[in-house]
This record gives structure tokens, C-alpha cells and sequence, in this order.
């Protein structure tokens, strides 16, 4: 999730106050109440698409690092990352590989 002032129509975006205070400033209002007044700027939150992704694809990886059989593990690491790994990697780089793939993918 990201927040933050939007001037301008989304001209323009600025992650704190103090920031799109001086914005407004210089384009002649005193104060973002003034500026909002005007529709000239206003404060928002909104969902990142790549954020959501990079989300899902920690989420699958910490899913696989939950599973104990060794043989489940290879054949779900294998499902999600077929040409990336081999059998006779350890867990660890298994991980590795298949987060790189599913962040590859974001």
C-alpha cells in the first residue's frame, strides 16, 4: 500500500506533507487546505500492482519453506520453477532459485 499527496491531477506525487506543503507554496497557496479547495491537490492511499505481486510471491515461497517431506518440497519447487533447479541442490538454494523465478515473474 502506498499514501502520499497527489497535485495536479497525479502530475505530481509526494510521500509527505512537509513535501507537498512546499509544493503548494510554490504555486501560490498558503496551506494545502487552500490548494485542496481548489482540486489542486489531495491526499490518497492506492494498491501497487508490483507491491501485490512481490507480496504473492514472498507468500508462496514462505507456503514452501512450510513443507517438511523433502520429496513434496522438490516436486512443488519443481512445479513452480521448472527449468531453474535440481534435485541435487540443498533446501536453501532450492529457495533461492524458486524466489527468483516467482519474483522474476512480478
Amino acid at each position: 500500500m502506498n499514501s502520499g499527496w497527489v497535485i495536479n491531477d497525479g502530475e505530481e506525487h509526494y510521500s509527505t506533507e512537509r513535501l507537498a506543503l512546499k509544493r503548494v507554496k510554490e504555486l501560490g497557496y498558503d496551506n494545502l487546505i487552500d490548494a485542496f479547495n481548489d482540486d489542486v491537490c489531495y491526499w490518497t492511499e492506492w494498491e501497487d500492482e508490483l507491491d501485490e505481486a512481490l507480496n504473492e510471491a514472498r507468500q508462496k515461497v514462505d507456503a514452501l519453506k512450510r513443507v517438511t517431506n523433502d520429496r513434496d518440497f522438490y516436486l512443488l519447487a519443481k512445479a513452480i520453477a521448472p527449468d531453474s533447479i535440481s534435485i541435487r541442490w540443498k533446501r536453501e538454494a532450492i529457495l533461492d532459485a524458486v524466489e527468483d523465478v516467482l519474483l522474476s515473474r512480478a
